[in-house]
């Protein structure tokens, strides 16, 4: 069974310039638990860009360590998996085209895992085609 839960998204970027970019983004959506995993999922609002593109941010119950991935569908593909210390590849596609992105996880947390509220702790840097983009600080945090 899944539950409806209210989505803040915070990301904290610092690019490879200097520059840095807040975005703030709020949704709304499900989580559901299976097979002791907790999957939240949800709609991005980049239709004008890209169509649509559904996201499930998925996360163990149990076990360590800590593991999210981030998979994204529809007009963007893309499977990132966040592990502390761990780099993992994997593609983006997207109408333009395809990309090797790559991910290191610096820190990973999790709040009061539940399906009726939580909070998710992510920082990474990331590689476009070998070249560094920035570094990231992902919040996200969802309430029934």
């Amino acid at each position: 069974m899944s539950t409806k839960v209210n989505i803040r998204i915070k990301s904290k970027i610092v690019y490879d310039n200097g520059e840095k970019e807040t975005i703030n983004e709020k949704y709304t959506g499900t989580i559901f638990e299976k097979n002791s995993a907790y999957y939240l999922r949800y709609q991005e609002n980049s239709e004008q860009q890209f169509g649509k593109t559904w996201t499930i941010v998925k996360w163990n119950k149990f076990g360590l360590p800590l593991e999210l991935s981030i998979i994204r569908q529809g007009d963007i593909t893309m499977n990132q998996v966040f592990r502390e210390g761990y780099q993992h590849r994997s593609h983006y596609r997207s109408p333009y085209g395809k990309m090797e992105i790559e991910v290191y996880t610096q820190k990973l947390s999790f709040q009061n895992k539940a399906t009726t509220g939580g909070e998710i702790l992510l920082e990474y840097e990331m590689k476009a085609n070998n070249q560094f983009i920035g570094r990231y600080q992902l919040e996200i945090d969802y309430l029934e």
